[in-house]
């Protein structure tokens, strides 16, 4: 749009034309917010200045030229390109554009909280001159492993009779809003972890962990008979963390997930690190009193954390 704009302007420019500054100025007229870009086309228009620079010879305009910077500065073109067999249609055109996200920052107890189910994360998002349509739509593509609980438009000037919010759990989530100006807050979303997926995964792998210690220890005889066949012992608790572990090696995902799931990646991981201690305290007959401490304080961790991940899924139930 710019080059289109200059390519117009172009029987107009002064003798020492500024290049730089009519580009900055055109810029602004068609991405800059209605009334700065009103103010710097009027100028252009006016004394072919642009911040006390001269850009062009005003006076030379066309009618044509000078309207269509004034429009540009007041609205916007969307141009689309179809395929001929759509053209001709009456249909709708959808502008989409990729939004800014900001994490709120949480600390590392809550991020677990989120993880479990149990909050939620919230994430903000910039708008794209909300002020510059009679309604400004908003949708969020939710990433896949994660929901979203709530979308809110930011407050300013939302239509009274417009949904201004959405709690649809699906893939898409929407909101529309109407702005006389840009409001000085963002768009939020509410994400939660599923109860499917890779919470439920570290939940098996917490409770598996803890069945496997609590037999361990309150079997009788089950300490020594792991003792005898150390090396079976140890081959059957490293077993199951090997598994666990390549099913939650994630590959390419979005930062949200990313942060959300980290909590559930370091579960699994500390469950294979706490099964690999135990393996080892069998192998290298580590002796009380630090092998039993050691086989406790796991199975109650692991148990415990299995439980938080289970909690809020019961609740909902």
């Amino acid at each position: 749009m710019i080059l289109t704009l200059l390519h117009e302007l172009r029987g107009a420019p002064t003798r020492n034309v500024n290049q730089a500054a009519l580009r900055k100025a055109l810029r602004t007229v068609v991405d800059g917010d209605a009334d700065l870009a009103l103010a710097v086309a009027t100028e252009l228009l006016e004394s072919g200045t642009f911040q006390k620079q001269h850009c062009l010879k005003a006076e030379v305009l066309s009618e044509y030229s000078a309207n269509l910077v004034l429009r540009l500065a007041e609205s916007y073109v969307l141009i689309a390109l179809l395929s001929h067999e759509r053209g001709g249609h009456r249909q709708v055109i959808k502008y989409a554009h990729h939004s800014e996200e900001r994490l709120v920052r949480a600390s590392p107890a809550r991020r677990f909280l989120v993880a479990a189910g149990i909050r939620t994360l919230r994430a903000e998002f910039a708008l794209s001159h909300p002020e510059g349509s009679a309604s400004h739509h908003f949708e969020l593509v939710v990433p896949e492993g994660i929901t979203c609980v709530r979308l809110t438009m930011p407050g300013g000037y939302p239509q009274t009779d417009r949904n201004t919010g959405d709690g649809s759990p699906s893939g898409v989530a929407h909101a529309v809003a109407s702005y006389a100006r840009t409001p000085t807050d963002r768009a939020a979303a509410e994400f939660a972890v599923p109860f499917s997926g890779l919470r439920s995964t570290a939940m098996y792998a917490c409770f598996l962990t803890a069945g496997i210690l609590l037999l361990g220890l309150l079997l009788p005889g089950a300490q020594e008979a792991l003792l005898d066949a150390s090396d079976g012992a140890a081959a059957l608790l490293l077993a199951v963390p090997a598994v666990v572990v390549v099913l939650v090696i994630g590959g390419s995902e979005h930062v949200i997930v990313t942060s959300m799931l980290r909590p559930l990646r370091s579960v699994v991981i500390a469950c294979a690190l706490l099964l690999l201690a135990c393996a080892g305290s069998i192998v290298g007959v580590l002796h009380d009193p630090f092998r039993y401490p050691l086989w406790w304080i796991g199975a109650v961790w692991s148990f415990a954390t299995g439980w938080a991940l289970l909690w809020s899924h019961v609740r909902g139930r």
